[in-house]
């Protein structure tokens, strides 16, 4: 119960991400891990209060004087009737949708809830293009995903291109001598993100040095 309420207290001090449509409902956007928890956002409700939480026609949590948390959230979750806050566990995708606060037969907010899995780790390989090469970055979750590759750590955001599927490509110049150094991608989405193994180009293999010789009128080819 203590970790409940350290949970609780962290959540109730996050400001949510929050937009506003054309009916001037407030709507949070919330996501959620499949298998995890999420606290849905604070609601304003005292004792006298009439409280529905809903998706579509289905009642998630009824409240008046007392309240009931309905199939099939009941098992799952947990409402806090003192500050108006509804815990869900052990999250499905059949979970994801959009949530009503109804106070007093009043529309108040709107929550919609996405519950999606967690990314992979992603795979990072070395393909050969003669004098150039591909650093291909294979990775998969689910959307929205967000894949970088990365040189010593830092970003890098020229000559990166997404193939069909979920592969990242980026194309490395052997000629450039800025080229070398110690790569590595990453694949994330707002549940999780991972980082991949990592390929180390030595200045040998980013730098390609060009013999000359000389012709037979004493010209440099």
């Amino acid at each position: 119960m203590g970790e409940i309420c350290k949970r609780l207290t962290q959540a109730l001090q996050e400001k949510p991400v929050t937009s506003q449509g054309d009916d001037e409902v407030l709507t949070h956007e919330v996501f959620g891990a499949v298998g995890s928890s999420v606290w849905f956002p604070q609601v304003q409700i005292d004792k006298d209060s009439v409280y529905e939480l809903k998706k579509g026609i289905q009642y998630a949590v009824v409240f008046h004087g007392s309240h009931t948390v309905r199939e099939p959230y009941a098992g799952r979750g947990e409402f806090f009737p003192g500050n108006g806050t509804f815990l869900l566990r052990n999250l499905m995708k059949e979970d994801s949708g959009t949530y009503e606060h109804w106070v007093n037969m009043t529309l108040i907010g709107k929550i919609n809830l996405q519950v999606i899995e967690r990314v992979t780790e992603p795979m990072l390989a070395r393909v050969n293009l003669g004098e150039d090469l591909h650093l291909e970055c294979t990775a998969s979750g689910d959307v929205p995903l967000l894949v970088t590759i990365l040189r010593d750590g830092k970003i890098i955001s020229e000559n990166i291109t997404r193939k069909d599927g979920n592969v990242t490509t980026l194309l490395v110049h052997c000629g450039d001598p800025d080229s070398a150094g110690t790569y590595s991608c990453s694949s994330s989405n707002p549940v999780s993100s991972k980082t991949s193994n990592v390929i180390e180009l030595r200045p040998t293999e980013g730098i390609h040095v060009h013999s000359t010789r000389k012709s037979e009128d004493g010209t440099r080819v």
